[in-house]
């Protein structure tokens, strides 16, 4: 093992350590306020956020296990209303992921489901 791989090999903590890593995470530069973002609940596994309405905010896909993937538009102050169905159809969802895949100038939206066809939105 030479010098260079041997730096690659993962290394303990230690008490100093765990110390540093307490201390980061106790930063308050570094806390979350938590909120729900909307009233509906379904079984979420997966979620992407991307501006899917070109209206310059963060929108919201998520995918559900059985259940139809959801789609919640952003108001423009962060807030996100009750979400609406991207299709009739559901899946087993594990994976979505929003890209410009046929190079059309907007978000398509892929989304991997298990023991089931991938599917592509466009």
């Amino acid at each position: 093992m030479n010098k260079r791989t041997r730096n690659l090999r993962p290394r303990r903590l230690g008490w100093l350590g765990l110390v540093t890593l307490t201390a980061l995470f106790a930063n308050p530069l570094f806390a979350f306020t938590a909120s729900d973002l909307t009233t509906d609940a379904h079984a979420t596994r997966s979620v992407t956020l991307g501006d899917v309405d070109g209206d310059g905010d963060l929108d919201l896909v998520v995918g559900n296990a059985n259940q139809t993937n959801r789609l919640y538009r952003n108001d423009g102050a962060g807030n996100y209303g009750v979400g609406t169905d991207i299709t009739a159809d559901s899946h087993d969802t594990y994976s979505v992921t929003l890209g410009d895949v046929d190079g059309d100038g907007d978000l398509d939206l892929v989304v991997g489901n298990a023991n089931q066809t991938n599917r592509l939105y466009r």
